[in-house]
Formats: C-alpha cells, structure tokens, sequence
C-alpha cells in the first residue's frame, strides 16, 4: 500500500489507466473478430464496415498510446491482405436470373 500522498495519487491515476487501456485493447479485440467472422461468412459489405471499425479502434489505441504506430501499421497491412485474400463472390449467371 502507498504511503505517500503522491503514491496514493499515483496509484489512483495508474489503476484508472489500466482500466481504460483494457477498454481499448479490448474494442480491438472484438473488432479484429468480427472482421475474421465476416471474411469466413463472405459478406463484402459486412467485411467492409468491420475493416473500418478496426481501423478506427486501432487507430484510437495509438493515439491514446496504447499500441505502438508501427504495429498498428503491422495489424492494418495483415488485415488487408486477408481481406485481398477473401474468395470472390459467384456471379449469377443470366439464365439464373431469369428463373
């Protein structure tokens, strides 16, 4: 236990941080899974508005400081591959269409 009035301070200050990083580690987390979820789905659209979501929580993490700027890099460039890497969608043909 501090003794200190600044130790409590800083205690205080420290725990309350904790919280909040584990707030954004956690979005990106949970962001980084519905993007997975959304690729394996094939859901473009879906896919497209969960890649921005993640982005944005990255981004977030690193202008907080929690996460560094050449990691996120790192996280946004495996993301995009993986998105480039998602099977195309199967085109209906005319006579299917006209069914």
């Amino acid at each position: 236990m501090p003794q200190t009035k600044s130790a409590k301070g800083a205690l205080k200050k420290s725990t309350r941080n904790r919280g909040l990083n584990l707030k954004y580690k956690k979005a990106i987390k949970e962001a980084k899974k519905t993007l997975q979820k959304s690729i394996i789905a094939n859901k473009k659209e879906q896919t497209t508005k969960a890649l921005n979501y993640y982005y944005k929580a990255l981004d977030k993490g690193v202008k907080k400081n929690i996460l560094h700027k050449n990691k996120v890099a790192r996280l946004k460039s495996q993301a995009a591959k993986s998105l480039k890497q998602m099977p195309p969608l199967k085109k209906e043909t005319k006579k299917q269409k006209n069914k």
